[in-house]
Parts: C-alpha cells; structure tokens; sequence
C-alpha cells in the first residue's frame, strides 16, 4: 500500500512539474484595443451590421500609488458607404442619424495583472431631428483569470459612467482575458452599440 501511494505522489509531482510556472503570465509586449460597432434590428435581435473602428486613442498618467493607468477612448459613427466587418477610419462628418457614441475605460495593468478602474459613455448629439431612445444601457467588466466581474447600468441621460476599481486578477496572452465596455441605445428604430475592449 505505502508503494502505491509513493508510486501516486511520484507521478503527481512529475505532472505538476510540467506546468509552466508562468502559465497565468503574460506573454505579450502591449495590450491590444479593439473598438466596434454592432448594429441590430429592433424585432428580432439580428446583426445587420459589424464593424471594427481606427480611432481609439489611449493616454497614460501615473496615479497616487505609483501605477500606470491607461485610459482609452472610442468614437463611433455612422457605417454609411462601409463593408461589413470592415476597418473604419470615421470621418467628422458620418454619424447614427446625427447621434455618435463614445465609449470611455481606464485600467491599469502590470504584465501579469489587470483591473477596470473606471468606464463611462455618452451619446452627442451632432445634427438632425432624429430622437434616441430615452432608455439606454451600459455595460462593462474584466474579464481575467481571477477576479473576474461585470456591472450594467440603464440610464435615461446622455451620459453615464462607473468607478469599480475591482481587485486585480491575473491575465495569460491568447485565452481572452480583456477589460471593457460597451453602450447600447436605440436610434431609427435599430439598436447601435459601441464596444471599447483591451485584450492582453
């Protein structure tokens, strides 16, 4: 029996000596910002339109504690003369029937770990009559190894924000793990998102 049980522990060691010991590390040299649209049809919840976006921008300040915090910015308008699942560089003047979206995050994130500090969102309007709709949704998360949350909010202005500061989790390159946000509102009787993700 004692040799069966060193012979079980033997084996178990063996296995656990194969794991990579940096296997929740990161393995990439900069985080990857992805902004898109998605627009669906009101009555049965249908993609007619996805696209990525070009103009993101991401600044960076270091706060109280010493750490990095990145906060990146996306703008979306209208998709007008564009291909699905196209790369668009948006022009001043394209917009949702008058309406563009923004969509606000600001993490932090060492290599290894990674927190969403804060997101917010806002719908401007640019030119027109069209009405957006009153009620509006905004959602945003990390989505990480560990320590992984989401939060929603519905909201009724044109603005909205929210400060988590969640814990940290561990991210690993290649598996998904990312942190953003996305707003949601109805505009000509379709429902136009703008997502804002970093993926490590």
């Amino acid at each position: 029996m004692k040799n069966k049980i060193f012979i079980t522990a033997s084996i178990l060691a063996m296995l656990f000596q194969c794991v990579p010991a940096n296997v929740f590390a990161a393995t990439s040299p900069t985080p990857v910002v992805t902004t898109s649209v998605v627009i669906k049809d009101e009555n049965n919840d249908k993609v007619l339109e996805e696209y990525q976006l070009d103009t993101a921008n991401t600044k960076e300040v270091v706060d109280k504690n010493g750490d990095i915090i990145y906060t990146t910015t996306a703008t979306a308008g209208d998709s007008t003369n564009l291909n699905k699942f196209s790369r668009a560089s948006q022009v001043g003047s394209k917009t949702f029937h008058g309406w563009k979206g923004t969509v606000n995050i600001s993490y932090s994130e060492s290599g290894e770990t990674a927190n969403l500090k804060s997101a917010s969102a806002k719908w401007t309007h640019v030119s027109g009559s069209t009405a957006i709709s009153k009620s509006k949704e905004f959602h945003y998360g990390q989505d990480l190894m560990t320590n992984a949350h989401n939060g929603y909010k519905k909201f009724t202005g044109l603005t909205v924000s929210a400060s988590p500061n969640w814990k940290k989790g561990r991210y690993a390159y290649g598996v998904g793990n990312k942190v953003g946000a996305n707003v949601c509102a109805k505009i000509s009787g379709k429902y136009v998102y703008v997502f804002c993700d970093v993926s490590f």
